[in-house]
C-alpha cells in the first residue's frame, strides 16, 4: 500500500532542516548546496512515505569515502534505479515511517539539479497544477495492489509534468 499523508500532518520542512544538518556533518565541505524536492517539498501537496533530499556535492566520485559514516548514521545505499539515468549515489534511511531519499548529484550534472528544481518550484507557484498533481494520490489508490501499473501512470504523468515544468523554469531564468 503507498500511504500520503497531508503536508500540513507532518511538518516535512523540520525534517528536511534536521536531515540536511546531519549531512553536511557527515561530508563538511563535500555538499555544495541542499535541496528538498519532491512532493513534501511543496505545501499543500500530499506527501507519502518518501522524502526527497537532494545533496548537490563537488566530486561524486569522492562519496564512498563516506559510506562508513553513512552507515553509522542509519543511512543504507540505495539501488542505482532512484538515479535511472543520472551520474548519482543514492542513500536511505527510515525514521518513524518516513523514508529519506537521498540523492546526491555533482555539482556539473546542471540537467538534473534544474530538472529536480523545477518540478519542485513549478508546483509551489502553480495551485491549479497541484491541483491537478493530486492525480498522483488518486492513482496510488487505484493501483494499491498492483504497483508496476501504478508506477507506470505515475511515470506517464510525471513526465509530462517535467517536460512543463522545465520549459517554465528556463523561461524564468531569462
Amino acid at each position: 500500500m503507498i500511504d500520503y499523508t497531508p503536508w500540513n500532518v507532518t511538518d516535512y520542512h523540520k525534517i528536511f532542516i534536521a536531515e540536511a544538518k546531519q549531512l553536511i556533518e557527515i561530508f563538511r565541505n563535500e555538499i555544495v548546496e541542499i535541496h528538498h524536492v519532491g512532493s513534501t517539498a511543496v505545501q499543500d501537496m500530499p506527501g507519502n512515505q518518501s522524502m526527497d533530499i537532494l545533496p548537490v556535492v563537488k566530486n561524486i566520485d569522492k562519496i564512498d569515502q563516506y559510506s562508513e559514516a553513512m552507515t553509522l548514521a542509519g543511512y543504507r545505499a540505495a539501488e542505482l534505479s532512484i538515479c535511472a539515468d543520472e551520474r548519482c549515489k543514492s542513500f536511505t534511511r527510515e525514521i518513524d515511517n518516513l523514508t529519506r531519499v537521498i540523492i546526491m548529484v555533482e555539482k556539473t550534472n546542471y540537467e538534473v539539479v534544474d530538472r529536480r528544481l523545477a518540478v519542485r518550484d513549478y508546483l509551489r507557484v502553480h495551485a491549479d497544477i497541484r491541483t491537478a498533481y493530486a492525480l498522483k494520490e488518486k492513482l496510488a489508490f487505484q493501483y494499491s495492489d498492483d504497483s508496476p501499473d501504478y508506477h507506470t501512470a505515475r511515470n506517464e504523468y510525471v513526465s509530462s509534468l517535467e517536460r512543463d515544468a522545465i520549459s517554465w523554469y528556463q523561461s524564468m531564468k531569462r
